[in-house]
């Protein structure tokens, strides 16, 4: 990840796509961005490291800056910066690799929940909305779009770990399938909305919750287990 910030994002914070012989060439396209915030936010999620939470906001709003529109609610696969090009494209569909918009909806998605974005969601949730009648149609081609539809109408959980053993208590819980759920971790206070004033002095705390509702904490990763498996 140090390599990528270091010599694939432009101190304006675009990024490139390629580097070969010590020299970043081409302009970043949609996926580029897409697959990088999916990449920082599953680092946050593991390491509890907030700054790249914060990357990856940083990065989404680079995002929308260059690729949104807001007309027709999707990200073109090029950046607006891109001005040889007569014609810019819309990836909707799931093939070998997803869709770079199923990927951003998603990231929009973890990124609302994670870092108390509204605005994320209402975007993530437009996106997925508009495609609607196609899944009925040809649902394997929109594989990453259908699992974002289970996160918006299932059980999600959001899990967060406070205190001196925060993340190895995390790693703990993450050895577990547990779909639906994200997941954040400190061992300093925080001012993210889900840690926010939950560090309590000599114990390591997990708050299983859901839309950032949590219930009283537990300190044995066996009694949050029974929880998020219920």
């Amino acid at each position: 990840m140090l390599f990528l910030k270091e010599k694939q994002l432009d101190p304006d914070g675009s990024l490139r796509h390629s580097y070969k012989n010590e020299t970043s060439k081409i302009d970043g396209f949609l996926e580029d961005y897409a697959l990088l915030i999916q990449a920082m936010i599953d680092l946050f999620e593991t390491t509890g490291k907030f700054i790249y939470l914060e990357d990856a906001q940083q990065l989404a709003d680079k995002t929308f800056l260059d690729f949104f529109d807001p007309e027709k609610d999707f990200f073109y696969f090029t950046a607006i910066t891109q001005t040889d090009l007569i014609n810019r494209s819309i990836e909707v569909h799931d093939n070998v690799i997803p869709a770079s918009n199923s990927v951003m909806a998603n990231n929009l998605f973890r990124l609302g929940y994670l870092a108390d974005q509204a605005r994320y969601l209402k975007i993530a949730q437009t996106m997925l909305s508009k495609l609607v009648d196609d899944f009925k149609t040809y649902p394997s081609g929109y594989s990453n779009w259908l699992q974002l539809a289970l996160n918006f109408t299932g059980n999600q959980f959001e899990v967060a770990v406070s205190g001196e053993k925060a993340i190895s208590k995390l790693h703990d819980i993450q050895k577990h399938y547990l779909p639906n759920t994200l997941f954040c971790a400190g061992t300093d206070a925080s001012d993210l909305p889900l840690l926010k004033g939950r560090l309590a002095a000599g114990e390591t705390r997990i708050y299983v919750c859901q839309n950032q509702t949590c219930q009283l904490p537990v300190e044995k990763v066996a009694d949050a287990l029974k929880i998020l498996q219920a």
